[in-house]
């Protein structure tokens, strides 16, 4: 099953998602995890010590997909923007989100500008900043 035809039957199946928010959260509750997914910010708001976006232009999210998938970077961009603009009537009828607003994330980074390891060691020195940050302006 593609991600389209997951996002379709999810679509018509609010179960779907539901199942997958409570697993989400049981994860978060237990503490000391990374959760990637599109809703975790929200799902988890409150028990997340940062919610942090990873974002790269649109091109390069279909080039990557078309790589990785080994199809055409046209039928990645399709299938892409098909996925997503279902995905976003969903969570905004089941939980009345917009994804397009990104103020919950803490940070945010954009993975195109860097390699894979380079970008992970980003992720790792922001969230250590933002975490001393955070726990400096707590124990001020």
């Amino acid at each position: 099953m593609s991600l389209e035809e997951f996002g379709v039957l999810a679509a018509k199946d609010q179960q779907i998602d539901m199942l997958i928010d409570e697993r989400t959260r049981r994860e978060a509750e237990a503490g000391r995890v990374v959760i990637d997914a599109q809703l975790a910010a929200w799902i988890v708001d409150g028990l997340a010590d940062v919610k942090l976006l990873l974002v790269a232009p649109d091109e390069v999210r279909y080039k990557r997909i078309a790589d990785r998938e080994g199809i055409p970077a046209s039928s990645a961009a399709e299938e892409t923007v098909a996925r997503e603009r279902i995905q976003r009537e969903r969570y905004k009828r089941y939980y009345n989100i917009d994804v397009d607003d990104l103020t919950i994330y803490d940070l945010k980074i954009d993975t195109s500008l860097t390699s894979v390891e380079e970008t992970k060691a980003h992720v790792v020195e922001a969230v250590k900043r933002f975490l001393a940050d955070k726990s400096f302006a707590v124990n001020r």
